[in-house]
């Protein structure tokens, strides 16, 4: 999948934005959503989406550690209990949180 795919998958997804029809594409580049698979910023607001302005209990973020990758994680909480419902590890922090928003939603990634 492609990083202006998985952006587009996300901005569907995850952000709620209408990504049918209305874009304009020139040079392969799609302006009605940013690249949040290539932009902190813009990942950053996929983490505020998915934990309502990214409080420190429900979002994880480590990296990049030995083996180059980061490991993003969302949690869902369930009374006293809370587990893991989005657990991804990519090459940069935006893709891991753009995948590990997907998962944190239900939605399948194709690899």
């Amino acid at each position: 999948m492609t990083d202006r795919e998985l952006d587009a998958l996300v901005a569907k997804k995850v952000m709620g934005l209408d990504v049918g029809g209305g874009c304009s594409h020139e040079f392969d580049v799609c302006l009605c959503f940013p690249g949040y698979s290539t932009n902190i910023d813009a990942a950053w607001m996929v983490v505020e989406k998915i934990t309502g302005n990214g409080s420190s209990g429900n979002f994880d973020i480590v990296g990049p550690g030995e083996i180059n990758k980061w490991c993003v994680h969302f949690y869902v909480h369930k009374g006293a209990v809370s587990y893991p419902s989005g657990s991804v590890i990519d090459v940069s922090a935006p893709r891991a949180i753009c995948l590990a928003a997907l998962k944190a939603v239900g939605v399948k990634v194709p690899a």
